[in-house]
This record gives structure tokens, sequence and C-alpha cells, in this order.
């Protein structure tokens, strides 16, 4: 969550857009149910990006997908 919101501040800040690149911590060695630690992941980067303004964020990339 500080990570998109910062991102979307900073943005705003220098009118400028952004692409962000997310890492899926927690899914190398540390993995415990992989699917399950992926939806979750998901579910909570969509209430994020659905429940507040992001709009100069224009690209999300999942690197763990």
């Amino acid at each position: 969550y500080p990570f998109i919101m910062d991102v979307q501040a900073r943005c705003v800040e220098d009118d400028k857009d952004a692409r962000c690149f997310l890492v899926g911590l927690g899914l190398g060695a540390w993995v415990f149910n992989e699917n399950i630690q992926i939806q979750i992941i998901l579910n909570v980067i969509f209430e994020i990006l659905i429940n507040n303004v992001v709009d100069r964020i224009k690209e999300i990339f999942f690197n763990f997908l």
C-alpha cells in the first residue's frame, strides 16, 4: 500500500505518470503456498487500486506471475 500511494503522490507532485514493477516478496525461498500467496497479493493490490485514486499509475508489471 505505501509503495503505490507514494508513487501516486510523487507523480502528482512532479506532474508525471508512472509504471510500477512489483516483485513477489516472500514467493521465493520463503513461500508456504505459492498459489494462495499470489492470490492474496493480487487481491490486496486490486483493493488498493479500486479504493484509491491512482490515476497517475498507468501500468503495473507483476514480475511474479
